[in-house]
């Protein structure tokens, strides 16, 4: 690994990633829409590039002279209203991004996605993923569903290339600018929450999970992994949220489970009028069921683990929201 191309270097990932490959002194490439965000460091080489994901030339001017690349685009909206936004630019982003790489001789690709695709449970245990596992309902989770076709188009280079894929747990930490997991902290902090989903998930710190995609850079034959830290129930995650945010009000009860199909009912329902909320069927069919996934193989085959407590990753997340204006400086005891 002399020479990586991050493409979506200004989000929460890439923009970590970044920062790792800076320190480690790679020669680093830096592909996004917007002005340069990513952390400079004196005498590291940094070349910055702006393009689409679907801009094909682009890409390919940007790739040339990379041996690796790191795709960190991922367009998670759940609501059928995105499900053509959904499409071009999980699906069709991918397609396109690896077309540009094949041309251009890249080496390796490491394609981070997320852990969403993989079969829930309702029972709380701790499981292997299912890489398998095919989408029901696809009409009824585009997102899922334009995931698991970029999987079906990675399948098509692999002979052209190594692909690895890097399943993420949701992750915190300092950075999170496009408010994946801190649209979850300011709901906390404005809303006295009084009962939370009976589910549970695994989490990890954002600095654990691009030391896993920079490491996954190193393997020389295409594979998928898990990048996962802690498992937490979702009222235990939220209460460490509402603690951290100094505030003395805790979760005690959860959404009853038999609630499930009413609620998922109503869910449907609501999205075919064009919901644009974080009420959803996938958000929904998530917070009733465990998404606790091992990462014990990744450890193994990467030699690699994960280091950061995910109250410390919260706690930097809520001083870091605050520092840049995205939540109060101070919440109200009560």
């Amino acid at each position: 690994m002399k020479s990586v191309l991050v493409v979506g270097a200004t989000g929460f990932l890439g923009a970590a990633i970044c920062g790792r490959l800076l320190e480690m002194g790679v020669e680093l490439g830096a592909y996004h829409h917007e002005c340069p965000l990513v952390p400079q460091k004196s005498g590291a080489k940094v070349k910055y590039y702006y393009g689409d994901i679907n801009d094909e030339l682009a890409l390919r001017r940007a790739m040339e002279g990379f041996d690796t690349v790191i795709n960190t685009v991922v367009l998670g909206r759940y609501n059928r209203r995105y499900r053509k936004q959904l499409y071009s630019v999980n699906t069709t982003g991918t397609r396109t991004l690896l077309m540009a790489a094949a041309a251009e001789g890249v080496e390796k690709v490491v394609l981070v996605d997320t852990i969403s695709g993989f079969r829930a449970s309702r029972k709380q245990v701790t499981r292997e993923a299912d890489f398998s596992s095919k989408v029901r309902m696809p009409w009824l989770f585009p997102y899922l569903d334009s995931k698991l076709k970029a999987q079906e188009t990675a399948e098509q280079f692999k002979h052209r290339m190594t692909i690895v894929f890097v399943h993420c747990s949701p992750i915190y930490g300092a950075g999170d600018t496009h408010d994946h997991t801190g649209c979850i902290i300011r709901y906390l902090a404005n809303n006295k929450v009084t009962m939370a989903p009976p589910g549970g998930t695994s989490v990890i710190d954002v600095n654990d999970a691009a030391d896993a995609c920079i490491y996954a850079c190193r393997l020389d034959r295409s594979q998928q992994l898990v990048v996962t830290g802690e498992h937490r129930l979702f009222v235990d995650l939220y209460n460490i949220i509402l603690e951290l945010l100094g505030t003395e009000h805790r979760i005690s009860r959860t959404i009853p489970a038999w609630l499930y199909e009413p609620i998922f009912c109503a869910a449907i329902v609501a999205d075919f009028m064009g919901n644009d909320t974080q009420f959803s069927p996938y958000l929904i069919r998530n917070g009733f069921s465990f998404r606790y996934y091992s990462s014990v193989r990744t450890q193994e085959v990467l030699g690699w683990r994960p280091t950061t407590a995910i109250e410390t990753s919260i706690r930097r997340q809520v001083v870091w929201m605050r520092a840049n204006g995205r939540l109060a400086k101070s919440i109200g005891k009560g």
